[in-house]
């Protein structure tokens, strides 16, 4: 460890420089941002995407899952705005589609369906 003030090696764990009298600072340390990108526009995509097959819950449902999934990994990356949006959406589309197979398996079950007539 070096003294901030005048560069002389210090001893680890001293809190004042013996040569200057400055007072040592902890070593900061900042955790490096994830560059997860990719998974940040591979959830706005899927985000995006699961917004117009939601409609068929069978492809909905596992697009927008995928979309959450990537959007939660990539929240801490330099991307963090775009993974936001993607979550957001894919979250709207797992919404619309968990809603629209539960609709669609009531109408089956009940027989209200106009498929089997």
């Amino acid at each position: 460890m070096f003294c901030p003030a005048c560069g002389v090696s210090v001893a680890a764990g001293v809190a004042l420089c013996p040569a200057c009298g400055a007072a040592m600072r902890a070593p900061s340390y900042r955790a490096p941002q994830i560059d997860a990108g990719g998974k940040a526009i591979a959830s706005l995509v899927l985000g995006i995407l699961g917004l117009v097959v939601w409609i068929l819950p069978i492809i909905g449902l596992p697009v927008t899952i995928i979309g959450v999934v990537q959007g939660a990994k990539a929240l801490h990356s330099r991307q963090r705005g775009m993974a936001i949006a993607g979550l957001i959406l894919s979250v709207i589309g797992l919404v619309a589609a968990a809603i629209n197979a539960a609709i669609g398996a009531y109408l089956g079950v009940t027989g209200q369906h106009s498929l089997g007539q």
